[in-house]
């Protein structure tokens, strides 16, 4: 029973991943700053609220409490550390959308005056 039971949360957790990996291939800005040469373009670009607002699942009415809820939702999701044993690539998958979150929150901490 129990084995069972580890090959169920373990078929749900592949299928989460795999879902994740299907909506970031779709998602055309996902290669962003890796061939840029540098973060300082990112940093300036013409829409950043958007493109934070999409990394968090943010549709723009959030306040602070209901930002920082939901940034805690999504790293403790996409923590590199939680499918280390799924292997390489889903690490780095998961290591690019921890640092998409990371940065989406700092700059509303930042706007909000954090």
């Amino acid at each position: 029973m129990r084995m069972l039971l580890r090959f169920v949360l373990f078929a749900f957790a592949f299928g989460a991943l795999v879902l994740f990996l299907l909506r970031l291939t779709r998602n055309p800005r996902s290669g962003r700053g890796s061939s840029s040469g540098g973060n300082a373009p990112d940093a300036f670009s013409a829409e950043p609220e958007s493109r934070y607002r999409e990394a968090l699942g943010l549709d723009g009415t959030e306040d602070e409490d209901q930002i920082r809820k939901r940034y805690r939702e999504l790293l403790s999701r996409y923590h590199p550390d939680k499918v280390q044993h799924l292997g390489e690539e889903f690490r780095r998958m998961a290591e690019q959308k921890t640092r998409e979150i990371l940065e989406a929150y700092a700059y509303y901490s930042e706007k909000h005056g954090r």
